[in-house]
């Protein structure tokens, strides 16, 4: 289907954004998706594989696509759509700022790889925050 001009865009030859693939490579037992949600401007556009979980209201395998699609359009940094849904990007970008607040010799992990449970947030090893900073909220 890479070679079908219905489904490519433009000369870069990938598949268009929006492109959904339900058949063939996915699970047999799981519901599941590949989806291309944005466009590859550059480069090779790579799919992300979405498996649900658990659905309580009952959608359809287009109605639950068609809102992962839409999910990727609501990022505040980008005007087009994203590679992935942007609940999954805001959460990368808060990780990424709460990293650089702890020591990467704090142990905030167990040998197991869970997180260490402690007596209460102020015993946590972190780096110095301004006061004025400490309880005010800030945007990833």
């Amino acid at each position: 289907f890479g070679d079908d001009p219905r489904v490519c865009a433009g000369s870069s030859g990938n598949l268009s954004a929006g492109f959904v693939c339900d058949t063939g490579i996915v699970s047999k037992s799981l519901f599941d998706f590949y989806l291309i949600s944005h466009a590859g401007l550059q480069g090779t556009s790579r799919p992300v594989h979405y498996i649900v979980l658990e659905d309580q209201m009952e959608y359809t395998a287009d109605e639950i696509q068609g809102i992962t699609y839409a999910l990727c359009y609501g990022y505040s940094r980008c005007t087009k759509s994203i590679g992935c849904v942007t609940p999954i990007y805001y959460a990368d970008k808060i990780a990424e700022r709460v990293r650089m607040y702890y020591h990467e010799s704090d142990d905030l992990m167990s040998d197991a790889g869970t997180v260490c449970s402690r007596a209460s947030d102020e015993e946590l090893p972190t780096r110095y925050v301004h006061a004025n900073l400490r309880q005010s909220m800030f945007w990833a």
